[in-house]
């Protein structure tokens, strides 16, 4: 039963089309569709920018627009026009009647393009849909897209931890999204896998020279790479740039530390061979510079790292080891086929690489938001693929 059926049977009340008071809003265009990505945590689909990625170059060529609605603390979603915090109840009304398609999450506008038997395009996980999707709508005009299988059960929770809402791949909605608006054209690309750590940006820097950014890099996500160049003064500068994380293996002097420690997010010394020298962390810890250890090492070499850092009372952070097995299907897959994005960038100088494969290998992209490119496939690739969407030509 429909929430809407369940609230008249309480009440004895008749359903009936609602009415909906529009106020005049203005936009400097007329051809566009609303989106509201944002709801509940557990209705919050992590991957709209992508989505928006598929759609956009096509609206482009249309004249249509995106409008993003919402509330002013939610996160603006690229090449949308912003009108989150601008708008009531009624404006929001106004402005969805009027609109191409409502495209978006399980939420009140959602319901208002309903109320319109507008177009629409909708998310949905933790709740059946028969429940709460759109009741007022013509079969013809709605897309309602579930995460659950008819085998699985609903969660009905706030949050998820997954979220189920996130196996939806992007160019499902995208081709739902050109179905309705009538728009004949093809998605080029099929989600193989999309990394759990896709949804946050990382910027790598080689310290062979200092790089500048166009905006504050959150200072956990902002990572300078002494391991790949080993330059103490191009770091400090680097620092003072922006604040982030070190990561070296290689000791680092403590006058140079202590001339940048209010700028270091934390220092990870990664230990790649048996020797290592436990007084760096050791010097580390005296001078309260947040520090860890992280290996690749296994068996008896890992054992005696264990053994060396017991006095030190630190934990080591093993880095797991990932292969292309991960990958759904694997074995069917044609490996030709399969191209990339990452979230992980590498910087040196003004070249782009994405990701530790592609810096290797000397393979540069033009820019962070840049068309999938052919997989590296190599143990430096897999090893990153967490920070990935991975699709395959079709």
């Amino acid at each position: 039963m429909h929430l809407v059926e369940q609230y008249a049977l309480a009440c004895g009340a008749k359903i009936d089309k609602p009415y909906i008071y529009e106020k005049f809003a203005p936009l400097p265009f007329n051809k566009y569709i609303t989106f509201s990505p944002y709801s509940k945590p557990s209705k919050n689909y992590d991957y709209w920018r992508e989505v928006l990625f598929m759609l956009l170059n096509d609206f482009k060529k249309m004249g249509v627009n995106v409008v993003q609605l919402g509330i002013e603390d939610e996160k603006p979603i690229e090449g949308c026009y912003d009108m989150r915090g601008k708008l009531d109840i009624n404006q929001t009304a106004y402005i969805v009647k009027r609109g191409l398609l409502h495209l978006g999450a399980d939420s009140f506008p959602t319901h208002i393009a309903s109320a319109f038997d507008k177009k629409i395009v909708s998310l949905y996980s933790n709740s059946p849909i028969q429940n709460c999707g759109p009741f007022f709508s013509s079969k013809e005009n709605v897309s309602t897209i579930s995460s659950i299988k008819d085998d699985e059960r609903h969660s009905f929770a706030l949050e998820e931890m997954p979220k189920t809402i996130n196996t939806i791949s992007p160019e499902k909605i995208a081709c739902e999204v050109f179905r309705l608006l009538g728009v004949s054209t093809k998605v080029k690309n099929e989600t193989v896998r999309i990394g759990p750590k896709w949804i946050h940006e990382f910027i790598e820097v080689v310290p062979s020279s200092v790089t500048s950014f166009s905006k504050k890099v959150p200072a956990d996500r902002h990572v300078i790479r002494m391991d790949y160049h080993y330059n103490v003064d191009i770091m400090k500068e680097q620092l003072k740039v922006n604040k982030g994380l070190v990561v070296t293996n290689k000791p680092i002097p403590l006058e140079d530390i202590g001339e940048v420690k209010e700028r270091i997010n934390q220092i990870i010394f990664l230990v790649d061979s048996p020797s290592y020298d436990k007084n760096f962390s050791r010097d580390l810890d005296k001078n309260n510079v947040p520090n860890s250890v992280f290996s690749k090492l296994e068996g008896d070499n890992l054992s005696q790292l264990k053994f060396d850092l017991l006095d030190l009372d630190k934990k080591i952070q093993i880095i797991d080891k990932k292969d292309k097995k991960l990958l759904p299907n694997y074995k069917e897959l044609d490996f030709s086929k399969l191209k990339f994005r990452s979230r992980k960038f590498i910087l040196e100088g003004d070249t782009i690489y994405p990701g530790k494969a592609a810096y290797f290998n000397k393979v540069s992209v033009p820019s962070f938001f840049y068309k999938p490119i052919p997989i590296i496939d190599s143990p430096d690739f897999w090893e990153e693929m967490d920070f990935f969407w991975i699709t395959r030509s079709i």
